[in-house]
């Protein structure tokens, strides 16, 4: 992911990657030389040194929050890869620090927001109405992967938890999840989340599917709207008509992944944060800590959490693409 991360931004207005931080040398090293930066296996202190004005982190997971929080103290700009944290303590921490920095200075990677799929549903919705029912469908090719119920939730369902407040504009109340399990590991999951709005949002999740694939359908009170297929040509052959998908997110979600860091590069030289927030990243997170209270308990579980700081009330939920 940082790699993608590299890719992305050499290819940004006004852009100079100086440092590049891996707790295994040999991979900072290797990332770093073909773009001319300095290498470290000290993170942290990347973080801290002088001159910098903004940290991606994509990092495992359980490191987020530190990095984070040591970024926001430095006064940086952040684009920090999803989760927040792996945990809701740690999501807590970050939150915190930015509340005590008093500004927006962390983008969540959410990346689905700058996807042209998921905007021209959220942009249908505008002339639809409320939202009464939304479906997201998330298909894994992972058959070799073997996965706990914690990790699938918190990396890869926090996706489809962020679009459904994205798209409903409203927080989750309870969660249900239902898990079928394989054999060392998750199967399948389904979600059901009932919104504070009164409406209800579901997530279907596939961790051993033949291919990689994303979308949502959204019924709301004026119509309809059903996400793209990802558009690729149809081959016959020896009396077969097929369609390629792809077994890998970062194929689906290329242009994604540019947008972002494309707006976040821009934020960066305005001094101004866009795109999901630190608070995003925390209300996702709690979700996700009922969803897995839920699997302990086999019953609904509330979603429990702090009422929004004013200072995320500016936020726009929607994000118009480039």
């Amino acid at each position: 992911m940082g790699r993608e991360h590299i890719r992305n931004l050499i290819g940004a207005a006004g852009v100079e990657i100086v440092v590049v931080a891996d707790a295994v040398l040999d991979a900072a090293t290797s990332a770093a030389a073909s773009i001319g930066a300095e290498a470290t296996n000290a993170p942290l202190d990347a973080i801290r040194r002088d001159g910098l004005d903004a940290v991606v982190i994509a990092s495992p997971d359980d490191t987020h929050a530190d990095f984070a929080v040591a970024a926001i103290e430095a006064g940086l700009m952040v684009l920090c890869e999803k989760p927040l944290a792996h945990d809701l303590a740690g999501a807590g921490r970050v939150l915190a620090a930015e509340m005590a920095a008093g500004r927006r200075l962390l983008q969540t990677g959410f990346m689905r927001v700058y996807d042209e799929a998921h905007l021209q549903v959220a942009e249908a919705l505008g002339s639809l109405g409320m939202v009464r029912m939304l479906r997201c469908f998330h298909r894994n090719a992972n058959g070799a992967w073997l996965r706990s119920v914690d990790a699938v939730l918190t990396q890869s369902l926090i996706h489809d938890v962020h679009t459904i407040r994205w798209l409903t504009g409203s927080e989750v109340e309870r969660v249900t999840t239902h898990v079928v399990e394989r054999e060392g590991g998750v199967g399948v999951i389904h979600l059901v989340a009932e919104m504070a709005n009164g409406s209800v949002a579901t997530v279907d999740f596939d961790d051993i599917a033949s291919d990689y694939d994303v979308g949502v359908e959204a019924f709301a009170i004026g119509g309809t709207v059903f996400s793209a297929p990802q558009l690729r040509a149809t081959v016959h052959s020896g009396g077969d008509a097929s369609r390629r998908i792809g077994t890998d997110w970062f194929a689906r979600f290329t242009e994604a992944y540019r947008r972002e860091a494309h707006a976040w590069a821009d934020s960066v030289a305005t001094g101004t944060a866009v795109g999901p927030s630190t608070w995003d990243g925390f209300a996702a997170q709690s979700v996700i800590d009922a969803a897995t209270r839920s699997v302990t308990s086999g019953e609904a579980a509330s979603v429990m959490m702090p009422m929004r700081p004013s200072m995320y009330d500016d936020t726009p939920m929607h994000v118009a693409g480039e």
